[in-house]
């Protein structure tokens, strides 16, 4: 691709550059000015052979960059391992590819957690002057008035969502599909789409906190919760029905649930149901169904 445009017209017209004839690889190339070799790329993974290769060169003024692109995967977010693999990375080859102290290092990256190669370096764990640069997916005025001008006159507020909040760039990212991403997969529209990751499994309730059962303990309590939805459209959170049970091991318990985007009427008969379903009970392996409870907001008001 950075060939491609270098031997674009657009490029030839502003900075006319020739690439060596000699650049076999898409991975190692260099550019003529003159005639002669004025500097190249070299691309390889992260923990790909780069012995014998430095950024840059060992000469007076700006001589290159180590740029780092993606440095961890997004399958790979959610292994502690593969994250600290790239962090290690980061302090132990990448810093010693730099062909004298000054070399700068570009660090090109969605955020995908916490503790990814960003929020290492956020950390102060590789050496060196860092500026950070994010921009989210959804702009709040705060964050357009620290731009310069010269940005500020360019952005299009013109559609906002209910929290006043607008797309950095409306014809590529619509309001609504942010909307609709944020509300299917909040952890991930917020660390990839909001550049904010949240700590894995939330910030309160922690998912390593939670374990699979096969057969439950005795049940000492059993109780209904409701978590109801204020619309029913694609993009808007379900509704949610939950049967919960303290076993006599002290531990709670999920032991039901549904959940769907239901009008007044049907979540009325779904809660209804959900409860009746669940009426009879065993004394000798659980309670009897002590209450429902139900959030007091959007449609459990009238529910």
């Amino acid at each position: 691709m950075a060939r491609e445009i270098i031997r674009s017209e657009e490029y030839q017209a502003l900075w006319p550059l020739a690439i060596a004839q000699d650049a076999k690889s898409k991975k190692r190339w260099n550019v003529l000015l003159d005639g002669k070799k004025a500097g190249g790329v070299y691309a390889v993974s992260l923990g790909g052979q780069i012995t014998g290769f430095r950024a840059s060169h060992m000469a007076p003024g700006w001589q290159g960059a180590l740029i780092i692109d993606d440095p961890l995967k997004v399958e790979d977010a959610y292994s502690k391992a593969a994250r600290d693999k790239a962090n290690r990375k980061l302090v132990s080859t990448v810093k010693s590819r730099k062909a004298q102290p000054d070399t700068p290092i570009v660090v090109i990256m969605q955020r995908l957690a916490q503790e990814d190669p960003t929020g290492f370096i956020q950390m102060g764990k590789v050496p060196g002057d860092w500026t950070f640069v994010s921009i989210p997916a959804l702009l709040e005025d705060a964050y357009v008035a620290a731009l310069p001008s010269g940005y500020r006159d360019r952005i299009d507020a013109s559609l906002r969502d209910e929290h006043g909040r607008f797309s950095y760039w409306p014809y590529k990212e619509p309001l609504n599909d942010l909307c609709a991403l944020e509300q299917a997969d909040r952890y991930v529209f917020t660390s990839q789409y909001q550049q904010q990751p949240r700590a894995l499994g939330g910030d309160l309730i922690k998912s390593e906190w939670f374990s699979y059962y096969e057969t439950p303990p005795r049940i000492l309590l059993r109780k209904v919760y409701a978590d109801t939805a204020q619309k029913t459209a694609e993009h808007n959170n379900y509704s949610m029905f939950q049967l919960w049970g303290l076993g006599e091991d002290n531990r709670l318990y999920l032991l039901d649930l549904i959940r769907g985007k239901w009008p007044a009427p049907e979540l009325k008969r779904r809660a209804i149901a959900f409860w009746n379903s669940h009426k009879p009970y065993d004394h000798k392996t659980s309670a009897s169904l002590a209450q429902m409870l139900v959030e007091d907001k959007s449609s459990g008001i009238g529910l």
